[in-house]
């Protein structure tokens, strides 16, 4: 599982993949979310190694709750408060035929303070995300506050320092290094002129409300709305995010 969870940092911020992830708001203050990652671009350039260094414990093709998956691998959680909320988040692979190319993750009814307690899963498995969510979004049950500026910052590796063993640090220290080259090469040239990255990392961020949206406060060029229930944010991890885009605040009100 751990090495699972060093995979996803990874390629969070380097590799030619899209993400798709919705968030449902629910109006008793709780949220849930289905995740899907498709990697079947850095797979292009990586061949199928990745996914075959993971057993179908961590990715079978059916949904494994996180406490079931962590019994079957010989390292039970338990802690008792992390128990259940293990036991209410899911994970499986992407496969086509018996290729896997990819994975999605899934979570019923997480209270904000519930998203705060992931920490302390992921502090078992030595890496460091499970306050992401709750750093980013804000929900009472009828109103949706975040900041977009954080938003983009998902995954970068200043909120995801964590001691690992040494070769997990060189491994890292590869991968940003990768990026970083990646980054320039996205945004200069030998004139100056910013030119397209062959590596994209997509995100596309949808928020559902239970409950009709009466008014948004605050604009981004990555926001847009779908209907009267959804939001939209989509962007590219891998491009740099100026803080003078949009509002530094976005507020959802619901009816």
């Amino acid at each position: 599982m751990r090495q699972f969870l060093i995979l996803l940092i990874a390629l969070w911020g380097l590799s030619s993949c899209t993400t798709n992830a919705t968030f449902t708001f629910h109006k008793n203050q709780t949220t849930s979310l289905l995740a899907e990652v498709d990697m079947e671009g850095i797979l292009k350039f990586t061949g199928d190694s990745i996914m075959k260094s993971f057993t179908n414990k961590e990715l079978s093709k059916n949904w494994k709750s996180l406490y079931q998956i962590s019994k079957e691998k010989g390292e039970p959680i338990t802690n008792k408060d992390t128990i259940e909320l293990a036991k209410r988040m899911f994970l499986k692979g992407l496969y086509k035929g018996e290729v896997p190319y990819g994975f999605a993750l899934k979570a019923d009814h997480i209270s904000q303070k519930q998203w705060s307690g992931m920490e302390k899963i992921s502090k078992s498995e030595n890496t460091k995300y499970g306050d992401l969510f709750a750093s980013v979004f804000k929900w009472d049950g009828e109103t949706l506050i975040f900041d977009p500026q954080e938003l983009t910052k998902i995954g970068k590796k200043e909120k995801l320092n964590s001691p690992e063993e040494e070769s997990s640090e060189t491994s890292k220290e590869e991968i940003k290094a990768t990026s970083d080259e990646t980054s320039e090469a996205a945004t200069s040239s030998e004139t100056g002129q910013k030119i397209e990255s062959p590596f994209q990392m997509k995100i596309n961020l949808f928020c559902k409300f239970d409950r009709k949206i009466k008014s948004i406060q605050g604009t981004h060029p990555y926001l847009q709305q779908i209907d009267e229930h959804t939001l939209q944010f989509s962007f590219n991890a891998l491009e740099k995010h100026p803080k003078e885009m949009g509002d530094s605040k976005i507020i959802i009100i619901t009816k």
